[in-house]
């Protein structure tokens, strides 16, 4: 909603404020992909106004800094030791013009993948959205558990993928329906 009212407007950027707000958030990108997913969706959305942004954005670009700096002593940790075991989550934020899909996979104890980006077409329901995000983290369950047995990681467990949504989950149990 944010990027979105800065991206309507029609007043003249400052190229100071694109210049600090390129960089800030080029380097906010970097640190949500490395080692801070937690970071990962703020930092996308505040990506998608890098041509028009303004003195809120930058604000809003900082507060994400100023939590970093405040969290700085969170990050990544795995647990040796721990039976291998792959699951994932699965989430979406169903909205009237292009929904979010996002997912999460853990492997000892630890996120080893995660995406948030924009979902390619228009939900028409909060459970279309959800299929939409279940089935892109489908896609990457199938894909990690390649790799992962192509590094000698054998895992004869099946991957779970968490829904949060029941309309969702009915349909995937539902094979008539489909």
């Amino acid at each position: 909603e944010l990027v979105e009212t800065a991206s309507d407007s029609k007043a003249p950027v400052d190229p100071d404020v694109v210049a600090l707000y390129r960089s800030l958030v080029g380097s906010l990108l970097y640190t949500a992909m490395t080692v801070r997913p937690d970071v990962s969706y703020a930092v996308g959305m505040l990506s998608r106004a890098l041509n028009c942004p303004n003195e809120r954005l930058l604000d809003e670009a900082k507060r994400v800094l100023y939590y970093l700096v405040l969290t700085k002593d969170l990050g990544i940790r795995y647990i040796r030791g721990l039976a291998p075991r792959l699951y994932g989550m699965s989430d979406s934020d169903w909205t009237t013009r292009r929904s979010t899909s996002g997912f999460a996979f853990f492997l000892g104890g630890a996120v080893i993948a995660y995406l948030s980006k924009k979902q390619p077409t228009i939900a028409m329901s909060s459970t279309e959205a959800e299929i939409m995000a279940g089935s892109l983290a489908a896609l990457e369950a199938v894909y990690l558990r390649a790799l992962l047995s192509d590094l000698g990681q054998r895992i004869d467990l099946p991957t779970d993928l968490h829904v949060d949504n029941k309309g969702a989950i009915d349909l995937c149990k539902d094979y008539v329906s489909n």
